[in-house]
């Protein structure tokens, strides 16, 4: 019998990495090899060189809970492989220059407890590569003056240190990039204008000096076709997002870990026009205001940990299809109920959003979905 596909799935009983070869023992022509667990499984350097000998031809390598220290150099005679990925802890920061054996390779996966990974290799070299992803901001060597890679799809995420011009240059059919770090140090280092495919971009902020962006670039900064855009950990003054507004093709926004900071947002309607889905995770906005034009079409609104919210605004009612919420106050709840009420008195305010209404609201929330529930009947009743 000819196995071309193994799985390793503690739930099935195997204790470690090596229970499961001896249970399940796995021929020359297997093509996968794929390994989950809820829980991080540390397997040893000395126990990877059998382990992979046994998978000459493998084309996918999906490892991410077996936690190693280092690349494992046997991986290098792999090349057959299209996707890997892989995870460590904090060790496990470099990726060695000879990783362009790995020449079939299309996506690279890297899930990593160190806050920088070290790339030595050319990545414009490996031609096949598509998508790179890591935990880490990545840091590329010198450039070796290479022609450009135009396959990358997928790089994310790169360290401000290593993201200039020159360097994304190498990949001029990008279409999704993260970007780690210091990011004020951008506005002068790199022209994303220039990279016409980019329609996804994630920023994430981690400064030695301060611990807040000090705003937002303008309008000419961006990609011109852009549509989905990320902001973390960035804590920027509720003011930026009239920057923000400006970008006439973003469709997706989300806001992450105080990406922005303060009490008080005031929406003017001057923006957004196409903007439909919104995510605010882990925000202290305490009072939220939109004006009449605000948000024309934003069908899709998602609120987690926003415990200082008082009210969403009911005026979103008039485009809204999706409203999710998650841990949110008293008075949080009470407003997503309104919208929803709002909503059902209006029916051709459902055909304008699409479809009916749909509220979610997270099991720790229902407590307060009692008292709302318990308020709206006594209205009713007197």
């Amino acid at each position: 019998m000819v196995i071309r596909h193994a799985d390793f799935d503690p739930q099935a009983g195997h204790r470690n990495i090596l229970d499961f070869f001896n249970d399940k023992p796995v021929g020359p022509h297997t093509r996968s090899f794929l390994c989950y667990s809820k829980q991080g499984i540390n397997v040893p350097s000395e126990y990877l060189s059998p382990v992979f000998k046994k998978f000459p031809l493998l084309r996918v390598l999906h490892a991410n809970t077996m936690k190693i220290s280092k690349f494992p150099k046997e991986l290098l005679e792999f090349i057959h492989l299209r996707y890997l990925s892989l995870a460590g802890g904090d060790n496990f920061k470099v990726l060695p220059e000879n990783i362009g054996k790995l020449w079939n390779l299309q996506t690279l996966v890297i899930t990593t407890s160190s806050r920088t990974f070290e790339i030595k290799a050319d990545i414009s070299t490996m031609e096949r590569l598509r998508h790179l992803k890591t935990k880490g901001a990545i840091i590329l060597t010198k450039d070796k003056k290479s022609a450009p890679n135009k396959n990358l799809q997928t790089l994310s995420r790169l360290s401000t240190s290593s993201c200039n011009d020159e360097v994304l240059s190498k990949a001029p059919n990008i279409k999704v990039l993260g970007i780690h770090g210091e990011l004020d140090t951008l506005l002068n280092n790199v022209n994303l204008q220039k990279l016409a495919c980019l329609t996804k971009l994630k920023l994430i902020y981690y400064g030695r000096v301060t611990d807040a962006m000090s705003k937002l670039p303008e309008p000419i900064f961006f990609p011109l076709n852009m549509k989905m855009l990320s902001l973390s950990a960035t804590k920027l003054d509720w003011c930026n997002m009239r920057i923000l507004s400006k970008l006439h093709t973003l469709e997706v926004l989300k806001l992450k870990y105080h990406a922005f900071k303060g009490e008080k947002w005031d929406d003017n309607g001057d923006g957004f026009h196409r903007l439909h889905s919104l995510q605010i995770e882990q925000s202290d906005l305490v009072t939220w205001s939109i004006s009449e034009s605000s948000f024309p079409s934003l069908g899709s609104l998602v609120l987690k940990n926003c415990e200082k919210l008082n009210v969403i605004p009911v005026g979103l009612a008039k485009t809204l299809h999706t409203l999710e919420i998650e841990r949110a106050t008293k008075s949080g709840v009470h407003s997503a109920y309104n919208i929803k009420n709002e909503k059902e008195k209006n029916p051709e305010k459902q055909s304008i959003a699409g479809g009916k209404f749909k509220l979610i609201i997270a099991p720790g929330d229902l407590k307060y979905v009692l008292i709302t529930l318990h308020t709206l009947f006594t209205k009713m009743m007197f």
